[in-house]
C-alpha cells in the first residue's frame, strides 16, 4: 500500500520539469507515472519494514507517514539517474531514514494501532550435548 500518491509529489516535493527528467525513460515529454508508483510504492514498503515489528500492517494513512514516503520516494527517483542528488532531498531522506529507525528502536512512536503477534518464546531453553562427529583423532591422515 503507497502512502503517498503522485499528486502528493508534484509540485510541493518535485517540480513537475524534474520528474519528466527523472522517469521519461523513452523521451515522451511526459511523467511516467509507472516508474513514479513503483517509486512510491518501494518507499512505502521501506516504512513499513521499519515498523512492522511494532505495528499493524497497513498503517493508517497519516501526514507522518507521507512525508516519510514522500522524502523516500524523491530520493530514489533522483537515485534513477546519474545526476546530483539535491542537497534538500538528501538531508530529508536522511531524516526520514533516521525516524523511521528510531521507531523500530522504540524510541519513538506513531499513532498507529499496536502489533498483535508479540515477539516471545514460550517454554524452557533445552540444550542438548551431542558427541563431537569431528575431532584431531578421527581426522588423521586426511590432510
Amino acid at each position: 500500500m503507497a502512502y503517498a500518491t503522485l499528486a502528493d509529489l508534484t509540485p510541493g516535493v518535485i517540480a513537475g520539469r524534474t520528474l519528466v527528467q527523472l522517469t521519461d525513460d523513452l523521451q515522451t515529454g511526459k511523467v511516467n507515472e509507472d516508474i513514479v508508483q513503483e517509486k512510491l510504492d518501494e518507499a512505502s514498503g521501506i516504512v513499513e519494514l521499519h515498523c512492522r515489528n511494532r505495528y499493524k500492517l497497513p498503517l493508517q494513512p497519516t501526514q507522518e507517514l507521507k512525508g516519510m514516503t514522500l522524502a523516500i520516494a524523491a530520493k530514489l527517483l533522483y537515485g534513477r539517474r546519474s545526476g546530483t542528488v539535491p542537497q534538500g532531498v538528501r538531508d530529508d531522506y536522511d531524516d526520514a531514514l533516521k525516524f523511521l529507525r528510531d521507531i523500530a528502536a522504540s524510541k519513538i512512536g506513531l499513532d498507529q494501532p499496536i502489533s498483535q503477534t508479540e515477539q516471545t518464546t514460550a517454554g524452557r531453553l533445552a540444550v542438548s550435548k551431542k558427541p563431537r562427529v569431528f575431532s584431531g583423532r578421527n581426522l588423521d591422515g586426511l590432510v
